[in-house]
């Protein structure tokens, strides 16, 4: 693993696969304020994730539900009693192709409604195709 500083964007980065990812994860987290953040697999589960890891497995489940399109309720309204008792709270769901052909799911909690929130959905799923891409 290795740690660099200074004029790089990433704060750090690994050769490791879920590590790298992690690290994306847990950056964007930080930079957009989110509560939760993870990368889900097409079936739901956890790829990886930054946040409390239940509300994360959650989150993972709920993404493929929702990225489906099998409910017909807002996911907030589903996914309301796990987060955190906020009012207002915003779940951002998007869901792509990887690098290496195998649909997955993006999907994050913000605290409350923001336009920063796409844009940190944005920013995770290219750091996330560009880390998948190199380790394929």
């Amino acid at each position: 693993m290795t740690t660099q500083t200074g004029k790089n964007r990433r704060r750090r980065r690994s050769d490791d696969l879920m590590t790298a990812l992690h690290y994306q994860l847990e950056q964007v987290r930080e930079d957009y304020g989110f509560d939760n953040i993870v990368l889900a697999s097409e079936d739901g589960l956890t790829v990886a994730h930054s946040g409390n890891v239940w509300r994360a497995y959650l989150l993972a489940a709920f993404s493929a539900e929702f990225a489906g399109g099998s409910s017909d309720k807002p996911i907030e309204e589903v996914f309301a009693p796990y987060l955190q008792s906020r009012e207002g709270s915003q779940v951002n769901l998007e869901s792509f192709t990887s690098s290496v052909g195998h649909p997955v799911h993006l999907c994050a909690v913000s605290p409350m409604k923001s336009d920063r929130a796409e844009e940190g959905i944005r920013h995770a799923r290219q750091g996330l195709i560009r880390i998948m891409g190199q380790a394929a």
